[in-house]
């Protein structure tokens, strides 16, 4: 292996300053991943070495200019033409038509299309639109596509795509919106392209100046975004996403960032099989409450089995009419759930997994918020051979919790089954290092009672017959 040219102090740094500038998370687990791309993206940033880069980034002489370059290097730009097919149908049978309805008056639909790579997603949307709109009347949908990458954006406004990129398109669509050119290559036709605009936009960046086009909007696609933030960058974020979705508009996430606990001021809502959000109208001062609410911590006495994790609710402060009314609903929210996952534990540990799964499935919305959650249900579905659907509970698990100890105990094993020794790799290498932050002796969440150090000795165990 290739020995590290920066000093950890350095790539501590450099992590922090792409953090806070660019969104995008670099935990020391990827410190290695950071270096490698830095040292890739340095000639096209327009520096002769690696560690003219360094300097200028952390003495603060790059220019946004140039670090917007290095995205293409510090991101994944790997996107396509109607990415998760199930979305676009949603979208064309159902969520344009409504907004349609309710936008006729205005005669403008705004949608905006948010860390869009190379165009493909808002194209998708435009598409979908010259499509699902004629249908409902005179309608103009206007679409805004941003992302940090100044290289994607250019990429994105040229509409000229390879046939890999539109894969999952059927050949009678790709034949009505784009003309075959020479290589291989199709360029979309300007009616669509002429849809679309492109602006370079921070989503984590609080007090950056925001395109005009990103208040009030109908429809918001942001998928397989979200993911790439570190906890707190999420949270800017989605508090940005929320706040721009107009009254009764649609929000479009990854089904692995489906976490309610990010919109508070949304609804998730089920829309022809596909899990997306809508904001309604609560009443605003009680919204706020809900959405400035600190996490509630247990109760000093409770029934719980040792070493498992209850289901928390937020907890608002004491207040008047409609923020008391809130307060409640939340607080009374955390009782059953966790009774329902101790009912679905003990169903699990008696061998009647299909009810516990059931009974999982069941949970109401919004007391699918926390990572024991997903790590039962994970367990259920293992027990139940569907190992598929089992890892992705387990993603579930870390997109709300990264150092959830078990997740990567669980999905490392399975990587190692599945031959993906790289990807095995790297979950014992984050559980190394969570575990060895922890004290031997303490239990860890839903673990029936095992501590840091007795799973600490299961992957030594592990890796040692491997």
């Amino acid at each position: 292996m290739r020995e590290p040219r920066l000093k950890p102090r350095e790539l501590e740094a450099l992590a922090e300053v792409v953090g806070e500038r660019m969104g995008l998370h670099y935990p020391p687990a990827k410190w290695p991943d950071l270096e490698r791309a830095l040292a890739m993206a340095a000639p096209g940033a327009g520096f002769e070495s690696l560690d003219d880069l360094v300097t200028a980034i952390l003495t603060e002489t790059a220019t946004e200019e140039r670090l917007g370059s290095l995205a293409s290097c510090l991101t994944v730009g790997e996107t396509y033409f109607f990415r998760d097919p199930k979305s676009f149908s949603a979208l064309e049978r159902q969520v344009l038509p409504e907004l349609a309805r309710r936008r006729a008056a205005a005669g403008v639909l705004r949608i905006w299309s948010a860390g869009c790579s190379d165009g493909a997603e808002p194209y998708s949307i435009a598409i979908s639109c010259s499509r699902a709109l004629p249908l409902c009347g005179s309608l103009e949908a206007r679409i805004l596509a941003t992302d940090i990458d100044h290289s994607a954006l250019d990429r994105a406004r040229s509409a000229v795509y390879t046939k890999w990129s539109l894969r999952d398109m059927p050949p009678a669509v790709a034949r009505d919106f784009f003309r075959a050119g020479g290589d291989q290559r199709f360029e979309l036709r300007a009616g669509i392209r002429d849809k679309v605009r492109f602006a370079y936009q921070n989503l984590v960046a609080a007090d950056q100046m925001r395109p005009a086009e990103t208040t009030n909007v109908d429809l918001i696609f942001c998928r397989n975004v979200l993911m790439y933030f570190s906890p707190q960058q999420r949270r800017v974020a989605a508090d940005g996403l929320q706040e721009s979705l107009a009254e009764g508009g649609y929000l479009f996430v990854a089904p692995c960032e489906v976490a309610g606990e990010l919109f508070p001021l949304l609804e998730l809502v089920q829309v022809a099989g596909v899990f997306c959000f809508r904001k309604t109208k609560p009443p605003p001062r009680a919204a706020a409450a809900l959405a400035k609410a600190p996490a509630q911590k247990p109760p000093p006495h409770d029934d719980r089995p040792p070493g498992r994790v209850a289901l928390g609710g937020p907890a608002v402060p004491a207040a008047t009419s409609p923020e008391r009314e809130l307060a409640d609903r939340a607080a009374a929210a955390a009782t059953p759930a966790a009774s329902v996952l101790a009912r679905a534990q003990a169903l699990a540990d008696s061998g009647r997994t299909t009810e516990a799964l059931a009974l999982c499935e069941g949970i109401a919305t919004e007391m699918k918020l926390s990572a024991p959650y997903h790590f039962l249900r994970a367990s259920v579905l293992q027990e139940l051979d569907r190992q598929d659907d089992a890892a992705g509970a387990l993603r579930r698990v870390l997109y709300l919790d990264p150092d959830f100890a078990l997740a990567h105990f669980v999905l490392g094993n399975m990587a190692w089954r599945a031959g993906e020794a790289r990807a095995a790799g790297k979950h014992f290498a984050t559980l190394s290092r969570i575990l060895e932050a922890l004290p031997a002796d303490s239990v860890l969440p839903a673990s029936d009672g095992t501590t840091a150090g007795e799973l600490q000795a299961m992957v030594r165990d592990t890796l040692g017959r491997r």
